[in-house]
This record gives C-alpha cells, sequence and structure tokens, in this order.
C-alpha cells in the first residue's frame, strides 16, 4: 500500500475505531497489557535490544524501556508515531516494515504484534523477509479470524505464516507458550536447515491435536461427573450395609437379653430354696428371742431406776445454764465483745471459701501487688472492701461464648457479653472512677505539666435531637478543660439540628460549628471538621455517642508520661436502646496483625493533628472504613501507638449504625479490602486482601518471593497409631511440596514401630534420627534442628492430624516474613473444640491457651478465634520459626525447662528482640494432646515441673502478671475461661492524683 495512503488509512479515527476500546495512553488496560507483554519479555529472553514492527503509539517500547531494554520502534502511521511522550520519541520513526533500510542493524528481539494481516500476500512475503533480517528471534501475532475489520486484507490461519517464515530459515520454537500475548502469538528462532512444507504441516497437526485435547478435557469433566455419581451410589449403599448391621446387632442384643432373663429365674428358683431352709433356722432363733426378752424386760426395770437419777442430775444442769446465759447475755452487750463476733465470722467465711478460690486469690494478690505500689494501703483497702462487698451480691454465670459479629468499618457486636463469673454491671461498680475522684481530675488537671489543646471532631448530619445532646453534654462534663469541640454539619434536612448546634454554640465557646452547603459524605464532613481544628491533638467523636466523662482526661495523662505519642486508643462498650451499658470491649496493646485483619482500635482514637494532615486526613471512596484506611496511613508513619486499658467511649446501638446491626453499611467491604490492599503496596508488602472468616474482617495472604524447604521435627517414641496418623496426613493432604519430615526416635522399643520406621526411610521426603536417653523435649528438638537442612523450622507434635491442605502455605507467608519470630496454628481437639488459638502469658499462674474448649465455628471473644493476630507465644505443638534465628536463640532451654513451657520461654525470647509472634486460623490441625509420654503430673514428674514453674516465674515475671496481647481488664482464672472479666483490674495505669474513695464506706 503507498505510504500517503496508509497515512490517510492509519489516522486517529482508525486508532479509536478499529483497534479496541479507548486505545488511548494513560489507559490502564493498556498499560497493563504491554506491561505484562514486556516483563515477559524481559524475564524470559533478556534482551539487550528489540525492534518493535508496527508499533503503533509505542506502548511496547515504552514499556521495555522502563525495563531497562534498549528498545526501538516504527510505524506506518505518523500520527500515531507522535503520541509518544517526548523523553522517548528519539526512539521511535514512521515508517514501512517494506522498507528494509529504516533500520541498518540487528537486533536481539524483534516484534511483530498484529500488523501482517494489514498487507497483501506479496507484500507480507517481504515483510517477513525484513523482519527476518533484522534479527534472530522473533515473537510474531496475527489474527486467524479477524475477518471482519475492513483493514485486514490478508488474514490466514498460525500454519500459513509457519511456512512463509520457514521460508526464510526460521521455525517455530516449540517449548515456549506465548499465548500471554495473544491465543494465536508465536516465537520463531532461526535455524541452518528448514523444510517449509513440514513447518506447515506441523502446524496444522498442532492446532488439529489442541482441539483433540479440548474435546478429550470436555470428556474427562463428563466422565469424572458420572465418577463422583458412582461415588455418591457406593456411599449410600455402604449406609444401608450399616444400617443393616445395626438390625443384626439388635437382634443379637435381644437374645442375650432373653437368655439373661432365663438365668435370672434360674437363679431365683434356687434362692426360693434357700429361703425355705432358712425359714426353719428363724424358727429355731425365734425361740431363743423369747427366752432374751425375758432377761430384758429385768434389765428395763433397772434402767427406769437409773433414769429417775438421771432427771435429778438434767434439773441441776438446767439451772446452771440457765445462769451462764444470763452472763453470756451481759457480755454479747459489750463493744469488745461485737468486736470479736465480727473477727471470728470473717475467719470462718474467708477459711471456709479459700479451698474453692485459689486461683482467683492469686489473681488478686498479682492486682493487690499493683495497687499497693502505685496507690498505696489507703486504696488497697478501699478496693478490696469494695470486691468483698460485691462477692456478697448475686453472681451471674453466663456463656462463655456468644455470637459475635462485625460491622463493615471493622468494629465488632455482639449479641450477648462473654461474662463469667463477675457481671458487667459489678466490673463498673469495683473499677470504675466514682463521683469523687471525678472531682479530684478537675482539680488536680491543672497540676499537669503538659496540657495540650484537644480539638473533639464529630462530623453531623440529621443527628437525633436527643442523641445529638448527650453527645455534647458528654463532651461539656469532660473532667479536662483544655478541648474544643469542631461539628461539621452535612447540611442537615432536619431543622432541629441547627437548632441545637446553635444553642451550645452560644453556651460554650469551646464549641464550634460550621454549616455546610452540601453533604460531603462521612469522609468529606470529617475533613472539614479537622480544618477547624486548631489543637495540637484530634480525637474522633460519632454524632451520636458518648464519652466517659475521664475521656480527655486519661488520653492527656498519657501524654505527660509520652508525650511524643502520635496515637492513642482506648477500650469501649455500647448503649442500647434504653442508654445502658453492654458489651465491653477490653482490647489488646498494639498488633500491627490484627489491625490488618479487623479495625480493632475503633474508638477512643487521639491522633497528633500534624500526622493527620501530612497523609492527606481522610479519603473520599473509603466511607465505611474511613478510619481504618486513616489509621493504616498513619501506621505507616509511626510506631509511637499506645493504648489505655479503660473504657472511655460508649458507642451506640442506635438503628443504621453498624454497633446493632453490621449489614447496615454493606458498602464497606470493599472500601476495607481496598484499604487494606493499599495499605500493603504502600508499606511494600507483597500480598493481596480478601474477605476473612467473617463479615468485617480481611485476610492479607502475603506472597513469599521463594518456596522455602520447610523441615518438619516430629518427636516420638512408640504408639505407632498417632505417628502413622500425623505423617500420613501430612503426606496425603499438604498441597505445599517443598518440606522434609525429620522422625526423631527417642527410645521406641515395640516391634511395630520400628518396621514402620524402616518403611519411613524408603520416603525421599522423610528421614529417621535416633535421640537416646531420658526424654527431654527441648533436647530433642534442638538435636534434629542441627540435622535439618531447611530455611524453615517447624515444630509439630506427633498427636497431630492435619486438617486444611494449605496449612504450611499458611504458616509460611508468616514465617518468611523479616519481623516475625514464630507462627502457631488454630489447633482442635477431637471433638471440634478449640484447644489452642494462641497463648496467653499469665493466664491460669504461668500460661494458658486462649479459647480453649470453645466449639468450632465460634469466633471467640470479638472474632478473635478467626483473625491473624499477635500473641506473645504460641504452643510448641505446632510452631514454625527460622532455622537461622532459631539457632541463634539457641534453641529450646534444655537445661531449666525440658518439657514444660519452653515454646513460652522461647517466643518471649524472641518478643525480647522485639520481634512478632504471629497466630493464623487458616493452618488448622487437629491436637490429641500429649497422648505420647502421659501426664506431667506423675509422681516422678511432679518435682521438674515444680522447678519449672519456679524458674519461669523468675525469668518471666514482667510479662506473666501483664501480656500485652490481653488485656488487664480480663481475668487470668483459667477455670473461669478465658477473656472472662476480672473482679478487679490489673491495670497500672493509674491516676496519679486518684485519692481514698471515702464515700464508699
Amino acid at each position: 500500500m503507498p505510504t500517503f495512503a496508509a497515512q490517510e488509512l492509519y489516522n486517529e479515527a482508525y486508532y479509536k475505531n478499529y483497534v479496541g476500546a479507548s486505545y488511548e495512553r494513560g489507559e490502564t488496560e493498556w498499560i497493563n497489557f504491554f506491561g505484562n507483554i514486556a516483563e515477559r519479555i524481559v524475564t524470559d529472553f533478556h534482551p539487550q535490544s528489540t525492534l518493535d514492527a508496527g508499533c503503533a503509539i509505542g506502548m511496547l517500547v515504552e514499556a521495555l524501556r522502563q525495563r531497562g531494554a534498549d528498545a526501538y520502534g516504527f510505524d506506518v502511521s505518523e500520527w500515531a508515531v507522535k503520541q509518544m511522550p517526548e523523553e522517548y520519541a528519539r526512539y521511535v520513526k514512521a515508517g514501512s516494515i517494506l522498507d528494509s533500510k529504516i533500520f541498518n542493524r540487528k537486533f536481539d528481539l524483534v516484534t511483530c504484534i498484529e500488523v501482517l494481516e494489514h498487507l497483501d500476500s506479496s507484500e507480507a512475503d517481504r515483510a517477513i523477509q525484513n523482519l527476518c533480517g533484522w534479527g534472530d528471534l522473533i515473537i510474531f501475532t496475527s489474527s486467524p479470524d479477524a475477518y471482519d475489520e475492513p483493514t485486514h486484507f490478508n488474514v490466514q490461519q498460525p500454519g500459513y505464516w509457519a511456512e512463509k517464515f520457514a521460508q526464510n530459515g526460521f521455525v517455530r520454537v516449540l517449548d515456549y507458550d506465548a499465548s500471554f500475548i495473544a491465543p494465536w502469538a508465536q516465537v520463531y528462532r532461526r535455524e541452518r536447515i528448514v523444510f517449509s512444507w513440514l513447518a506447515r504441516q506441523y502446524e496444522n497437526k498442532f492446532w488439529i491435536h489442541r482441539k483433540q485435547i479440548k474435546t478429550q478435557q470436555a470428556t474427562i469433566v463428563k466422565l469424572q461427573q458420572e465418577i463422583d455419581r458412582q461415588h455418591n451410589d457406593v456411599e449410600q449403599f455402604k449406609a444401608e450395609a450399616e444400617q443393616s448391621k445395626i438390625a443384626e446387632a439388635e437382634r443379637e442384643s435381644l437374645r442375650q437379653q432373653l437368655n439373661a432373663e432365663l438365668e435370672r429365674l434360674q437363679a431365683a428358683t434356687e434362692n426360693l430354696r434357700v429361703l425355705t431352709e432358712s425359714h426353719s433356722r428363724l424358727e429355731s432363733n425365734h425361740k431363743s428371742l423369747r427366752e432374751l426378752h425375758s432377761k430384758l424386760e429385768d434389765s428395763l426395770a433397772k434402767l427406769e431406776e437409773s433414769h429417775e437419777n438421771l432427771k435429778e442430775v438434767h434439773q441441776q444442769t438446767l439451772q446452771q445454764l440457765q445462769t451462764a446465759s444470763e452472763f453470756i447475755e451481759k457480755i454479747s452487750r459489750t463493744k469488745a465483745w461485737r468486736t470479736v463476733e465480727f473477727w471470728w465470722k470473717s475467719k470462718h467465711k474467708v477459711v471456709s471459701w479459700l479451698p474453692q478460690k485459689q486461683a482467683r486469690l492469686k489473681e488478686l494478690h498479682n492486682a493487690s501487688s499493683f495497687i499497693l505500689q502505685s496507690q498505696g494501703s489507703a486504696t488497697l483497702v478501699n478496693r478490696t472492701y469494695r470486691f468483698l462487698k460485691g462477692e456478697r451480691g448475686n453472681t451471674v454465670i453466663n456463656s462463655n461464648s456468644s455470637p459475635t459479629t462485625f460491622s463493615p468499618n471493622g468494629e465488632v457486636q455482639t449479641n450477648e457479653a462473654p461474662i463469667v463469673g463477675t457481671t458487667y454491671e459489678q466490673w463498673i461498680q469495683q473499677n470504675e472512677p466514682t463521683p469523687f475522684v471525678l472531682k479530684q481530675q478537675v482539680k488536680h488537671e491543672l497540676d499537669l505539666e503538659y496540657r495540650p489543646l484537644i480539638s473533639i471532631i464529630t462530623p453531623v448530619y440529621n443527628t437525633d435531637d436527643a442523641m445529638l445532646r448527650k453527645m455534647i453534654d458528654s463532651v461539656l462534663r469532660q473532667t479536662y478543660s483544655n478541648w474544643e469541640l469542631c461539628l461539621a454539619d452535612g447540611c442537615s434536612t432536619k431543622p432541629h439540628v441547627r437548632q441545637i448546634l446553635d444553642e451550645y454554640a452560644r453556651q460554650d465557646s469551646r464549641i464550634k460549628v460550621k454549616f455546610l452547603y452540601e453533604n460531603l459524605g462521612i469522609s468529606g464532613n470529617s475533613n472539614e471538621a479537622v480544618n477547624m481544628a486548631t489543637g495540637e491533638f484530634i480525637a474522633l467523636l460519632d454524632h451520636d455517642d458518648e464519652l466517659t466523662a475521664n475521656a480527655l482526661y486519661e488520653n492527656v495523662l498519657l501524654l505527660n508520661r509520652y508525650p511524643d505519642a502520635d496515637m492513642i486508643y482506648s477500650d469501649e462498650d455500647k448503649l442500647d436502646a434504653e442508654g445502658a451499658r453492654c458489651h465491653p470491649f477490653f482490647k489488646p496493646d498494639w498488633s500491627p496483625d490484627l489491625f490488618r485483619s479487623i479495625m480493632y482500635t475503633c474508638h477512643f482514637g487521639v491522633y497528633r493533628i500534624a500526622l493527620i494532615k501530612d497523609v492527606g486526613g481522610f479519603r473520599n471512596g473509603f466511607d465505611g472504613s474511613q478510619d481504618h484506611d486513616l489509621v493504616l496511613r498513619l501506621t505507616e508513619k509511626t510506631t509511637r501507638i499506645h493504648h489505655i486499658p479503660k473504657i472511655l467511649y460508649h458507642w451506640r446501638m442506635s438503628p443504621g449504625s453498624t454497633a446493632l446491626n453490621s449489614d447496615a453499611k454493606g458498602y464497606a467491604e470493599a472500601a476495607r479490602l481496598k484499604a487494606v490492599q493499599e495499605h500493603c503496596e504502600r508499606s511494600g508488602l507483597k500480598g493481596i486482601a480478601e474477605p476473612g472468616l467473617f463479615n468485617g474482617a480481611v485476610r492479607l495472604r502475603y506472597l513469599p518471593e521463594t518456596s522455602p524447604l520447610v523441615s518438619i521435627i516430629i518427636p516420638t517414641r512408640d504408639r505407632l497409631n498417632i505417628l502413622r496418623q500425623c505423617v500420613n496426613s501430612i503426606l496425603k493432604l499438604s498441597t505445599y511440596e517443598n518440606y522434609e519430615i525429620l522422625i526423631v526416635d527417642n527410645d521406641s522399643s515395640e516391634r511395630e514401630t520400628l518396621d514402620y520406621f524402616n518403611l519411613l526411610e524408603k520416603q525421599v521426603k522423610v528421614r529417621v534420627l535416633r535421640y537416646f536417653g531420658k526424654f527431654n523435649f527441648s533436647a530433642i528438638n534442638n538435636f534434629a534442628a542441627t540435622w535439618a537442612k531447611g530455611e524453615l523450622l517447624l515444630f509439630l507434635n506427633n498427636d497431630t492430624e492435619v486438617i486444611s491442605a494449605d496449612w504450611l502455605e499458611a504458616m509460611i507467608e508468616h514465617a518468611v516474613r523479616p519481623e516475625v519470630g514464630a507462627v502457631g496454628a488454630r489447633l482442635m481437639y477431637p471433638n471440634n473444640t478449640v484447644q489452642h488459638a494462641g497463648v496467653i502469658v499469665g493466664m491460669g499462674g504461668i500460661a494458658g491457651h486462649a479459647h480453649i474448649n470453645l466449639p468450632s465455628g465460634d469466633p471467640g471473644y470479638f472474632g478473635r478465634v478467626h483473625l491473624v493476630q499477635n500473641f506473645s507465644a504460641v504452643t510448641g505443638a505446632c510452631l514454625m520459626t527460622k532455622a537461622e534465628l532459631f539457632k541463634d536463640l539457641g534453641g529450646f532451654n534444655e537445661q531449666d525447662l525440658a518439657v514444660a513451657f519452653n515454646d513460652v520461654d522461647f517466643c518471649l525470647r524472641l518478643r525480647e528482640k522485639n520481634m512478632l509472634i504471629v497466630y493464623t486460623p487458616y493452618a488448622e490441625l487437629y491436637h490429641y494432646e500429649s497422648l505420647s509420654r502421659g501426664s506431667d503430673f506423675s509422681p516422678e514428674n511432679i518435682e521438674r515441673f515444680k522447678r519449672e514453674i519456679e524458674y519461669t516465674e523468675s525469668r518471666w515475671r514482667k510479662i506473666i502478671c501483664c501480656d500485652p496481647y490481653y488485656n488487664p481488664n480480663l481475668s487470668l482464672d483459667l477455670s473461669l475461661g478465658t477473656f472472662t472479666l476480672a473482679p478487679v483490674t490489673r491495670n497500672t495505669k493509674f491516676d496519679p492524683f486518684e485519692t481514698e474513695r471515702s464515700e464508699r464506706f
């Protein structure tokens, strides 16, 4: 085609109408398309130089140069070439593929994408000759069925082009799949000898076989469906056979019952004979008894005589008792006697109470120590009095599990608070500041050295009048006075809103109101409120919620301890329709993995305003998850994050609120996933944000760059049945393939077990190691680690069984993260209740498993069973760590912790190095718990166990009393279950100005 004709044909209109939808620079679809092609070319062929023949607007040339290739291109359309950005314009030029001299050099790789169908057959032959002259490796595509395009003059099948290239000494590279460009894309390489007719015949055969394969695949699917149907028929037959067996068993049981009845009748006959003989003997005995009766009558006469004497003595004793009673009555009216009586009754009550309450007393001892050290003996006596007063009241025991859901914004709902032992009302009475203490805070507020202005940010829209007043009144009641309330009304249509806001603004100059001309949505209205703020910090408050009176005071108190804090969050509860407080949410300290899984910090959030403005405030497009998105961006800028373990916020369960209905903001699901995904990309993390195990949860699935070898270490001694079950489940179910299994035999002696070891050693993935001597869990695993070849070590009990096929992937994705020290899995008892979902340090004395015995499917305390999160420790029954890290720490402590607490100790040593411990619910196994070695409390182990307890208590005393991933307001009494309310808080962050609460007495 003449060049002038091509210029007129391939103009701007052509590219907009025939090439595809919006074929323009800047379109994401085309950027991704050509970026993917360039990435594969650079990765697979490593070309130093490339030529794109028919480059159109040059997007492939640009993508290749961005990846380091020396790329050039040309196109017959001058309009298309001029679309190149200025920085790349010199690398492309206008010209025809029929001009062999347009480039007088050879290239490592030549691409020709959808060009030759625009030429007639003779021109296409010349074009192929030129392509073959520019390089020895060519990527070529030409659509085989695009007949409707008016500029397609030579649409041919792949075999046609294969023959043309073969005529020029090029053959297709058969082992390379170029379908990432187009299904018919081909790669040709120059070869010395080529039979052109053979090339065409091969291509024809290739495409015929390809169709046959697709037909066979469809047939395979149908056959598989038929197999599944037949399998179901077999299962049904098995069930019917089982029913038949049951009926036969019932008949056998009836026969046995009849035989037993016959034997009973025979026994009864024999008993009758024996009774007859006994009757005759009784007749003889009766005669003897009559003789004894006569003797007894004589004795009775003597007793009556003695009775008369006793009556006289009794009368004298009564007179003496009367005299003593009068004396005691006089004594009981004295003050000294009443004091002694009170002491004796109290002592009796405590002594009878002790055997049942040892665990609770230990918890109270820890709490008492903290109160005594931080506030003195007066406050300790006051709190002890209130605790004993509460103990005398009614104690309500509720279910330890409750239906729990999360809102689309990440907040948590529950239909019933999981309270055991202590009700929330009792907890409030025992632990929250009294009116007297609140007055003391007001009095001593001015004594604080650091008193920053806090701007409370509240977007308002059509708020109920009563709720709006309660929200503002809760701010006015603050015991800290240096605040401002910034209210941005999003053009409310209800007239009472403006009236109330104007009323309060006139009442207090600290209340600032801005009426917007339109509703900008949650994010937009919040940003308007932020723009009004003049404080050093902002605090977020929803328009229908309430603050506790000490909310700002507690935050400023913390800022006086940590003036560089950038973010502070606290605990919260909810207000029901009647305004009653319920469903307290006691949160852990900062847990980055939990926060990526759920917006758990929720309310009450206080943030440094400079940081808020630095990250750009709230973002449009994230409504419903705007707080989660904001805090994710904040955490990318700071690690100075603090938690106040006190209830400082009341979240109202109003109609339409996510506090009441998790579906109230269904649009937030996409926003939540988008927020976490973008956080992942900004942070340089390779991962995909996916929906979690319940509404409101997110799973950030990390994507490791490599597939490291995992060494699975399994100590064992005999008990072949459980070992075989464990190993078989790994080999049969695991979808991850790069692993080895190290069986560590500790003096097995059973012949069947030793035969099994010989069988295992024939497996490619299994090795059997021998460890001789006394059982020492730490030493056995340390020994095995020295033989492990893997980059990752997985310590696994032999009494476990794999449930989830991708369990290894779920643990590896976290274990390879540089900041993670150890990873634990969700372990279930055989009855499908939770055995392990993380370890709480201090629970039950040293450590206990979170959510133990919780039924399968129950998400636990505010969903934590089903969320990836951080703990202080995870169980060694299934623990993954880096081999190099394990070596650096010296492995498990085999000197002091031979059996118990070595896993907790190892994890806490990792925490000392600021490494994270991760629990993932996506790796799930059964755990039959210590079937292979018996009880730790057999007589020979008691002394060893006591020493291990003493060592652990001494080594980790500080964290045992205050696990950062638990909450000091939750009980450590394992008999009550985990995540239940503690009667008295262990919170050590007390108000230094809190004084004796004398009005309680």
